[in-house]
């Protein structure tokens, strides 16, 4: 089928809206943080724009929980546009009005403080979004997003200081107005029918996530520690990159980006990165940076990867899963800089330092974030080979404790996975044509199918323990 075909472009238009609408926000979130890049005039004014400590993050965390609350009792009667509309009229009110007083009015700074925090509301609203596409769909909106916040931020740096205040503004209301459109012209279909809606709450994955952000902060403290001037424009750069080749990979071959193949490559970045900030105390040094911010947005996309993934295998709201995930990053971002603190007080050297660190994204890697847990989490389809022994033991194992087998019927199950036909059965097993025939009956009738090929398919299918 053509890209530019009615079907394609009709199925395109939601994600590419979702997208841009979500990357606005995302670009709100990057110019916050890269003060740096803007115009001197602003900074000290895009510094009071960042979630920091003290009041803001405890009223950020305030409205995470009671949007979340609300869109768990409400369920479809929430009102995702007024909420909508009042994120963003706050966000961006609070926004022009840091830019019109700052520095001169520092106490009516710390009051406009205050509302930015409902730029929370965006991450939970974009969250369930996400759950309203497939898993392809949603990894590219995700790369779509990012790649336009980078965008943004370097459409930034060449605009003058009212241009770049304008635009700064202008991100929440584009992209509350993006939320509004998707949610009143219908393009994304209500969340129902989840494939996999029984499973427990993803507390661990959520966990790991958590942590992984520690990690992320302890390396951007490290790196930052060695200079007075950080690049942020390299940060900006990598953002571009890993998006770029993400979604390159996305559409020349799909299975290369399943949940499961980017948790992969999540341990490697970290590993790199920490290699790269603590091999040298010198100063910063340019690759560094690149790999850290690569790490970054990597990190930050599975984050999303994550949150939908663990949203669709509960029964509760998308919203309500989303927003403990985001407390529980939140808590994250907090012990981290506990621990860059905790571990500058007690004078850590760079060689334990860089231990800590690697001990840590060890840890997720292995009890949090493995590849196999997130093959399930992610309900993805394992590769069955019939030549390995132990995984057709499991799928017989799987089969008689899931439909109850019995010893025979068991034996049977084991040699179908094998691929074996009747007349090896029937010999290995000494038993009769007929007598074959009624353990096949019987297994169709406890497993509900109605032929050979789909009672194969479906014992096959049960290679998880």
């Amino acid at each position: 089928m053509s890209f530019f075909s009615p079907e394609n472009r009709k199925a395109w238009l939601p994600v590419v809206l979702a997208a841009l609408g979500m990357g606005c926000y995302l670009g709100w979130g990057m110019m916050a943080s890269s003060a740096s890049l803007l115009s001197p005039g602003i900074r000290e004014s895009v510094g009071a724009l960042a979630i920091g400590d003290g009041p803001t993050r405890w009223l950020w965390l305030a409205i995470v929980a009671a949007t979340g609350t609300g869109a768990q009792l409400l369920k479809e009667r929430f009102p995702r546009r007024a909420v909508t509309v009042a994120a963003a009229v706050l966000t961006a009110g609070a926004t022009v009005g840091i830019y019109l007083v700052a520095p001169h009015a520092e106490p009516l700074v710390s009051t406009l403080r205050m509302p930015i925090a409902a730029s929370s509301v965006f991450i939970l609203l974009w969250g369930e979004q996400l759950c309203r596409l497939s898993s392809l769909q949603a990894l590219r909106c995700v790369l779509i997003a990012s790649f336009t916040a980078s965008a943004v931020v370097m459409l930034a740096t060449c605009l003058p200081e009212l241009g770049q205040v304008m635009l700064h503004g202008s991100l929440p209301v584009a992209s509350g107005g993006a939320l509004v459109w998707l949610n009143r012209r219908k393009l994304l279909e209500p969340v129902q029918g989840r494939a996999f809606g029984t499973r427990r709450f993803p507390l661990r994955a959520f966990v790991g996530i958590g942590l992984l952000c520690v990690v992320v902060l302890l390396l951007q403290a490290y790196s930052e520690g060695k200079t007075d001037s950080p690049d942020e424009l390299l940060w900006v750069v990598a953002g571009l990159a890993v998006n770029a080749v993400l979604f390159v990979a996305s559409v020349v071959n799909p299975k290369l980006t399943t949940a499961s193949n980017i948790s992969k490559l999540m341990l490697p970045l970290f590993a790199v990165g920490t290699f790269l900030v603590f091999a040298t105390d010198f100063g910063q040094q340019s690759v560094e940076v690149f790999a850290i911010g690569c790490a970054w947005v990597y990190y930050r996309i599975f984050t999303w990867i994550i949150w939908r993934l663990g949203a669709l295998g509960t029964d509760k709201a998308p919203v309500a899963v989303i927003a403990v995930g985001q407390a529980i990053l939140t808590g994250g971002s907090m012990l981290g800089e506990w621990a860059y603190g905790l571990m500058g007080a007690w004078d850590l050297s760079f060689f334990a330092a860089a231990a800590a660190v690697c001990l840590l994204s060890v840890c997720v890697a292995m009890f949090f974030l493995d590849t196999r847990y997130v093959a399930e989490l992610a309900d993805e389809t394992v590769t069955f080979d019939p030549e390995n022994r132990a995984v057709c033991e499991l799928c017989a194992d799987n089969a008689t404790a899931t439909y109850g087998f019995s010893r025979q019927e068991r034996s049977i199950a084991l040699m179908l996975v094998r691929g074996d036909d009747n007349e090896t059965i029937q010999g290995e097993l000494v038993i009769a044509t007929n007598t074959l025939r009624t353990h096949l009956c019987n297994m169709y009738r406890k497993t509900d199918t109605h032929s050979r090929e789909e009672l194969v398919l479906l014992l096959r299918s049960l290679t998880q323990n």
